[in-house]
């Protein structure tokens, strides 16, 4: 594990990892059905933010499924 990533939010992680996968954040808010800002949203500063909120959990995991995207529960609660 490096610094980086022992340091990266799960919204943070798990955004680059579709990322990776090939899906933009706009990609990806289209295909959970949601404004680009709201997944912006989850990385930004402000209260909650770093986090996905739980109740877009079971549409990522299905999603990194579905794109291969490094996406495990453990990333969106940990960020690793």
């Amino acid at each position: 594990m490096t610094k980086e990533s022992a340091t990266t939010s799960p919204a943070a992680e798990t955004i680059a990892a579709f990322a990776r996968a090939g899906l933009s954040i706009r990609a990806l808010a289209r295909r959970l059905k949601v404004q680009p800002s709201t997944v912006l949203r989850w990385k930004q500063s402000g209260a909650g933010a770093g986090y996905v909120p739980p109740r877009y959990h079971q549409r990522l995991l299905a999603l990194a499924a579905e794109t291969g995207a490094a996406v495990t529960e453990r990333t969106l609660i940990n960020g690793s």
